[in-house]
């Protein structure tokens, strides 16, 4: 059976807990998409499945592009690109306050690949902190930062079913948009939250008097 690329992607989304599964960004507080990412790329042969997608921020998705090895930092020999399907978050990293750490050849090579403790990436993670988005509360425990995906393999979902007494037409659209607005206000307020607190910490808040 076969699924539409929209239902992969929110499976693919739901599998990362709504976190780019190379720096544990949340995208609760990014104005931008994130993005279902080709673990091995199609133009070598990687598939649409599960096992080799991931969910990425736009930062991370740029830099990986088509790579699959980069170079080690620390030796300059050329090392497997940390695979989120494959790997364990925690086993190759680890933070130290807001600095994430390179516990294993992969992981210190894609922290300088991806310039994953840049000045911006610390300031997104104290925001996070303000949020209780930061740290991931299961970056560094082994036992629920596996690599392998929980859910169902694309696979083997079964075709769903309609629900007893399900509401139709009008009635329907008119609850999906309005549990739509709902969550975009919300979505909405945090955003405005965050400008807040960023303008803040550079000193742009309060606005001077005219």
């Amino acid at each position: 059976m076969t699924i539409s690329w929209a239902e992969t992607t929110r499976l693919a989304e739901q599998c990362a807990g709504g976190r780019c599964e190379y720096c544990r960004m949340h995208q609760a507080l990014q104005g931008a998409t994130f993005h279902v990412e080709h673990i091995r790329p199609r133009v070598d042969g990687g598939s649409d499945d599960l096992d080799n997608l991931a969910w990425a921020c736009p930062g991370c998705n740029l830099k990986k592009s088509k790579r699959q090895t980069i170079v080690d930092a620390d030796t300059g020999a050329p090392v497997p690109l940390f695979h989120p399907r494959l790997q364990n978050w925690s086993e190759h990293f680890s933070w130290n306050g807001y600095i994430l750490i390179g516990l294993t050849p992969v992981g210190r090579s894609l922290i300088v690949a991806f310039d994953l403790n840049s000045e911006r990436r610390q300031m997104i993670r104290r925001a996070e902190e303000k949020f209780g988005l930061f740290p991931p509360p299961d970056a560094n425990d082994p036992r629920t930062s596996r690599g392998a995906c929980p859910l169902v393999p694309v696979a083997r979902i079964p075709a769903c079913k309609p629900a007893f007494g399900r509401v139709a037409g009008p009635e329907r659209a008119r609850r999906k948009l309005g549990r739509y607005l709902r969550k975009r206000q919300a979505r909405d307020n945090v955003r405005c939250a965050l400008l807040a607190f960023l303008a803040s910490s550079l000193g742009l808040l309060p606005l001077p008097e005219r």
